[in-house]
């Protein structure tokens, strides 16, 4: 990772936009996304800062800050906290590997320089009752600032039990008997949020897990369809379809429709995003 140049707001070192995506090996654009689409996840003050105004004009004329930042509005600045969430977010190794790497040489920095810079107090002329006492009092404030700590990490985990409990709920919120097609579309596209794949690669994974579990092909079915109507068209016209009025006309949703087996797809659907949601979570827990 390439030496990074040290911001500080309110006490604490914090990131740019760029910075971070630069460290966790992906681009500005995708860290902002993944801020706007889990935005209530994070708090103003904890997890970032952003600066607009003349508040932003100072910090410009104060901080050498990346070109792309030169004329925005507005500048969200990063926490460690925050930086946490977005490896969250982003769920690679290359992420969490840098994220590790952040907390050592970036953000814990700042402490450790406090660290030595504060005095170190020479109690070789007092009595031994009184060097013991300071001993235990030293010793103690030690214990209470890894308790506080230690209470922080709670407050985290328990965050992410919450998290867990939300993916639970993903099952009970998305099972019904009769599945609305609409609403098992929408699931589609939420599951290929969580783990960006391309929304092929989704149906054709959840197609083989129909396929193993109740031995319905229904890739098949829905190229014997377009085959059939393909042929009833030629034979009428002379004329062919184009591949995406094809697609129009017979997909995999309305062909599980017909057969009644679009239940089946939605239970194996809501399994797979509730099971993605507590494998995500689950890390902080760990």
């Amino acid at each position: 990772m390439n030496q990074i140049k040290v911001i500080e707001r309110s006490g604490m070192r914090v990131l740019t936009t760029p910075q971070l995506a630069e460290s966790f090996g992906t681009d500005s654009g995708k860290i902002n996304y993944n801020f706007s689409y889990n935005k209530k996840r994070y708090v103003e003050g904890v997890h970032y800062f952003v600066l607009t105004g003349d508040e932003l004009r100072d910090f410009k004329t104060e901080c050498e800050i990346h070109i792309s930042l030169k004329r925005v509005n507005t500048l969200y600045l990063w926490t460690e906290k925050g930086a946490f969430l977005h490896a969250k977010s982003l769920n690679t190794d290359q992420a969490w590997n840098a994220y590790s790497q952040l907390v050592d040489d970036y953000f814990k920095k700042v402490e450790q320089l406090k660290e030595a810079q504060q005095p170190q107090q020479d109690h070789s002329g007092l009595s031994p009752l009184l060097q013991t006492l300071i001993h235990i009092e030293t010793r103690q404030n030690a214990v209470e600032a890894k308790f506080n700590a230690y209470e922080a990490q709670l407050a985290e985990k328990s965050t992410a039990i919450d998290e867990v409990k939300d993916a639970v709920a993903t099952i009970s919120d998305n099972m019904t008997a009769v599945p609305d097609h609409t609403k098992v579309v929408s699931t589609v596209n939420e599951y290929a949020r969580w783990t960006r794949l391309g929304h092929n690669e989704v149906y054709n994974k959840l197609y083989d897990a129909l396929k193993s579990a109740h031995g319905i092909d229904v890739r098949q079915r829905v190229e014997n369809e377009r085959a059939r109507i393909q042929e009833d068209y030629n034979n009428k016209t002379g004329k062919w379809y184009s591949e995406s009025t094809l697609k129009q006309k017979v997909n995999g949703i309305t062909v599980m429709v017909r057969l009644g087996c679009l239940d089946k797809f939605n239970t194996i659907l809501v399994g797979l995003l509730a099971k993605e949601k507590a494998k995500s979570n689950l890390r902080l827990v760990q």
